[in-house]
């Protein structure tokens, strides 16, 4: 590693795959609506052309290749925005890759963890992984 990269990743509801996350989520007709406009509604937030032709660039497949440190990812069961099977897919890759990584999962927790309980435990735990990698041996 070198001395200005990661010491540890924490993500929350990641995606693996976010072209077909996306395409999996839209609602029918985004894609003749995006044509028209150049871009479309997505969780109250306007998501352009540009941005959703560039998420094929991201490629965390190769991404998780290029670090050792260790990897936690966080993410809820029940997710109506980004499906259980993505966090699954960082711990596959991690495996073959030999890199340490650990999957968090919360069998209630919405998308954004809004209820008090889960954004609590989220954050406890974020900060009790991050923290021994932040302060100086």
């Amino acid at each position: 590693e070198a001395e200005t990269g990661s010491r540890a990743v924490a993500l929350w509801a990641a995606v693996y795959d976010m072209p077909r996350v996306f395409h999996a989520t839209a609602k029918t007709g985004l894609r003749a609506l995006l044509d028209h406009q150049g871009w479309v509604p997505y969780r109250g937030l306007r998501i352009g052309k540009a941005f959703i032709e560039q998420l094929a660039a991201v490629q965390p497949h190769d991404l998780l290749a290029q670090s050792q440190a260790p990897l936690r990812v966080y993410h809820s069961e029940i997710d109506e925005v980004v499906p259980v099977t993505e966090a699954e897919r960082y711990m596959q890759r991690c495996s073959e890759l030999g890199r340490p990584c650990t999957l968090e999962r919360f069998p209630t927790a919405d998308h954004d963890f809004l209820d008090y309980a889960d954004r609590q435990r989220l954050l406890g735990d974020t900060l009790e992984f991050l923290t021994p990698c932040l302060l100086p041996v």
